[in-house]
């Protein structure tokens, strides 16, 4: 699985050729995006956490570790990365654009795995996605698929404030 952020979105991308792939992985990718098992440990491991610098050795430093952690702190250390988040924090300086879609480093640590739970209930339901596809696979068999599967037992969606 695979995905990107923007500031006001995310991809899941996938292909394949096989209409029965297809509905595999489209079943899967939508599994994960509304009904992740969102645990601790986790979060613990793709999000942030703290380790000594030298695992098996308690006598060293404690350090910030975390997939999505380590992404970001490479991220901000291209010039043309840390460039584009200053002009951007410039352009829209009270718009949601302004931010970082992947999380400021020093940010990131002050996440807790409680705010990502209530983030996810938030935003991530069927009445804020948008479905693209390209193939030869009938748009409506999709629809259908996603509607049965899907959007029929969707929770009812408080309104954001």
């Amino acid at each position: 699985m695979n995905a990107f952020t923007a500031s006001d979105w995310t991809a899941y991308p996938f292909a394949t050729q096989s209409k029965k792939d297809f509905f595999n992985l489209l079943d899967v990718y939508l599994d994960a995006v509304y009904f992740p098992l969102l645990e601790e440990e986790d979060f613990k491991q793709e999000g942030h956490r703290l380790e000594f610098a030298k695992f098996d050795k308690s006598s060293t430093d404690l350090e910030y570790k975390g997939v999505v952690f380590n992404e970001m702190k490479g991220s901000m250390s291209n010039i043309s990365n840390t460039t584009w988040q200053a002009i951007t924090k410039g352009l829209f300086p009270d718009l949601k654009y302004r931010n970082n879609s992947g999380g400021e480093p020093k940010d990131i640590t002050n996440l807790t795995h409680d705010y990502l739970k209530g983030f996810h209930q938030k935003f991530y339901h069927p009445s804020n996605a948008t479905y693209f596809t390209w193939g030869d696979l009938d748009a409506k068999e999709i629809q259908k698929f996603i509607e049965r599967s899907y959007l029929k037992n969707s929770r009812k969606l408080k309104k954001i404030k």
